[in-house]
């Protein structure tokens, strides 16, 4: 729908995150848990303790809920219900790719589909619809789990620290600047082993001991 979902983890199921801090406004929720609902099997609020008596009344019961501690640690205040059979056929169908949307038809169909490009949308969507929506939901999360990082992409989320993970996973950047990036980092254990660094966790080539004491802006 309008919804763009903070995190969305695909494995066995969907999972929805949706993140409220104090920073966030949370007139939006309902409709963001709505069309949550619609495409995820499970959906969670993440929050912190200032914002949980915010949420109860602008969240359904289905939803669960995450807290957030000040250790960095997750406390489940209430499991998500699962969503999987109230399924939005036509909102979840549309998260797909042009070519997923092809390969759940075909299997549907079994024989090829052949009609012209301007149809395909179409005649896949006529024939998603034979499903029930659990039947739906497990297609669509087969087909984005089959869905593959670009080999420097990949290779980059690999090599960054821990911090920069984020980062590197939603960086908008063509092949070429990502295989630069790939580049540079290659280099920096070269250059911390020729000072004798042995910790080769920050960037820059400073012992930990040193790091801990300089502060960020």
């Amino acid at each position: 729908g309008e919804s763009r979902v903070d995190l969305a983890l695909f494995s066995k199921t969907s999972v929805a995150f949706e993140i409220k801090t104090e920073f966030d406004s949370v007139t939006r929720l309902p409709s963001q848990s709505t069309a949550y609902m619609k495409v995820f099997d499970l959906v969670y609020i993440v929050t912190t303790e200032p914002m949980l008596p915010k949420l109860n009344n602008w969240i359904p019961k289905t939803v669960g809920v995450l807290l957030l501690g000040n250790s960095g640690s997750f406390k489940t205040i209430r499991d998500s219900e699962s969503h999987a059979c109230r399924a939005d056929l036509s909102m979840i169908f549309d998260c797909l790719r042009q070519p997923e949307r092809l390969s759940i038809a075909e299997k549907i169909s079994k024989p090829k589909i052949e009609v012209p490009n301007s149809e395909i949308y179409d005649e896949c969507k006529r024939i998603f619809r034979r499903l029930l929506p659990f039947e739906a939901h497990a297609h669509v999360v087969q087909q984005i789990r089959n869905r593959a990082y670009p080999t420097a992409s990949a290779e980059l989320m690999s090599k960054v620290p821990n911090a920069l993970k984020h980062a590197a996973l939603t960086l908008r950047a063509t092949n070429k600047e990502i295989k630069k990036i790939n580049a540079e980092l290659r280099m920096i254990p070269q250059q911390t082993n020729k000072q004798h660094i042995e910790h080769d966790e920050h960037i820059f080539p400073i012992p930990a001991r040193e790091a801990e004491r300089i502060a960020c802006p």
